[in-house]
């Protein structure tokens, strides 16, 4: 993506940019803040050490949309993070965390809006091999799904200390982590994160409790301390964690797929879930942020934000009755708030219903999972195992 307001041959005066700059160093990990102030709109900066990732921070309302951070061979547009605890103050952008890392980079940025960049390099951690964690099916819902835990992937960073709060699921708040699509190095990923939420965030630990990268390998996040690793609070649904646990699709979800791998990991975890807890992944539960809250459900579901991309909440009905399903398999009795429908002979229409019809969609075996128009349920249409037909129909 170009952008032709910036040159990287024009370098800018730097001593009115920085208003202020830090650094905070460890053997493992260095976080560099800088304030670019309100009066400069197109800079470029030049790091006196590379960074493997950055976020944005104002005191005041800002759309982070506004604002493009170049490198060398990526443009990026931050968005807002939100808030995930109830003390934060100001807007933070989302994590951004780079393929290599940079010492050089661009940005451009509205008038009269100070805002504070922080840099953050995690030192690489490559004793984990790459390797495809694909859940394998299983005929037993009991299974915990493999993972790598902090022991590993936390390698050379510091250990949280902290007083964990115990807690039980009701919700399961689903999350995507936004960011750069192309990174492959997924515990590099995790480490970014995990850097930012305790160190620029300042919050006691990293906030989820599970990762999926998206290839499939699942990392257990929040270090649990003495409690299970499902069992204690973590910091991710708008400073309302009590009885919630959180899972994060590493991705960008507002312009990706969810890769299939992931899906299925992903799948496997909130069955295995569900089923520990006597989850019923098809009702909903009350909740400080929503009075209906789905058993399952995404970060949008009860706080103003795009996480976690439309594309993975467009999946959360395919996720909750393909759990419903894998749990009947198991033994387990499903119970739904949904209306009974009656088909009364009516046949499909797969890919000649009007945009504008309002329709059901259900699966094979008669289950409803959404009703909307089509032009909001068109990939429905594109899988054989559903079923589109008009509301034209008798319910019972």
């Amino acid at each position: 993506m170009e952008h032709n307001n910036l040159n990287y041959e024009k370098l800018y005066v730097f001593v009115c940019i920085f208003l202020l700059s830090a650094t905070i160093q460890a053997q493992s990990f260095r976080i560099t803040k800088t304030v670019v102030n309100s009066s400069i709109t197109d800079t470029c900066l030049s790091l006196p050490d590379s960074i493997t990732s950055v976020s944005l921070y104002s005191d005041e309302a800002i759309n982070f949309t506004d604002i493009l951070i170049i490198t060398d061979s990526a443009t990026y547009i931050p968005h807002e993070e939100g808030i995930h605890t109830e003390t934060e103050n100001g807007m933070w952008s989302e994590l951004i965390i780079f393929e290599h890392p940079q010492t050089h980079l661009c940005i451009s940025k509205p008038v009269h809006k100070s805002i504070t960049f922080t840099g953050i390099y995690v030192q690489p951690y490559t004793e984990i091999e790459k390797q495809s964690a694909v859940q394998l099916k299983s005929s037993s819902c009991s299974d915990v799904p493999t993972m790598i835990y902090q022991d590993e992937w936390r390698a050379d960073l510091p250990a949280p200390d902290y007083e964990r709060i115990y807690t039980e699921t009701k919700n399961i708040i689903i999350h995507h982590s936004a960011g750069s699509n192309d990174d492959a190095n997924y515990t590099d990923v995790v480490r970014n994160i995990y850097t930012y939420h305790t160190e620029t965030r300042e919050w006691d630990d990293i906030g989820y409790n599970y990762l999926i990268a998206q290839n499939g390998i699942i990392y257990a996040g929040r270090d649990p301390g003495e409690f299970p690793q499902d069992m204690v609070q973590g910091a991710h649904f708008s400073g309302n964690n009590a009885h919630t646990l959180g899972i994060c699709v590493l991705g960008n979800y507002e312009e990706v797929l969810v890769p299939n791998t992931a899906y299925q990991s992903l799948r496997k975890l909130v069955t295995w879930k569900c089923a520990k807890d006597s989850l019923q992944p098809l009702l909903t539960a009350s909740h400080p942020l929503n009075s209906k809250l789905p058993i399952i459900a995404g970060h949008a579901d009860g706080a103003a934000t795009l996480c976690p991309g439309n594309y993975l909440y467009e999946f959360l009905p395919i996720l909750r009755n393909e759990v419903a399903d894998s749990l009947r398999q198991c033994g387990y009795t499903i119970a739904t708030d949904l209306p009974e429908i009656a088909f009364h002979n009516q046949t499909s229409k797969k890919g000649s219903i009007s945009d504008t019809e309002l329709c059901y969609v259900f699966t094979i075996q008669g289950q409803l999972i959404a009703k909307d128009i089509v032009e909001k349920i068109r990939h429905y249409t594109e899988n054989p195992l559903y079923i589109i037909i008009p509301q034209k129909i008798t319910e019972e």
